[in-house]
């Protein structure tokens, strides 16, 4: 998903320099088709991009929906479960328990099947 999260930063942070003008000739010669066509597929990359990280079906590997299920439903592997462990020892905002992860998820499931509707229009 950090692959999916980057191209989505990346695009929509080239999308807005696209759209404004720094320089004294920019706004001339962005006015050419290329880089008309550059901002449209920018804004392109953004959404789909945006959608696979909201994206439930069994073809979609990597999504919101699907890491909550996993982190609310399956069984922890021996590193999590250890770092788990070890955030009990700090005094910073991190997770310490299952429990806590498992709730948290819970929350952001439901924020993510808000935000499918709106993906869906």
């Amino acid at each position: 998903m950090s692959n999916i999260i980057f191209d989505i930063h990346i695009s929509i942070n080239n999308a807005k320099r696209l759209s404004r003008d720094v320089y004294k000739e920019e706004k001339h010669a962005k006015s050419h088709g290329f880089f008309q066509h550059h901002f449209y597929q920018l804004n392109f990359i953004s959404i789909i991009q945006i959608s696979k990280l909201f994206d439930s079906r069994s073809t979609q590997k990597r999504s919101f929906t699907k890491l909550c299920n996993k982190l609310i439903n399956e069984p922890y592997d021996k590193e999590l479960t250890l770092l788990l462990s070890n955030n009990k020892l700090k005094v910073d905002n991190v997770f310490k328990k299952k429990s806590e992860v498992k709730s948290t998820c819970k929350k952001y499931y439901n924020r993510c099947q808000k935000w499918r509707v709106l993906l869906k229009k």
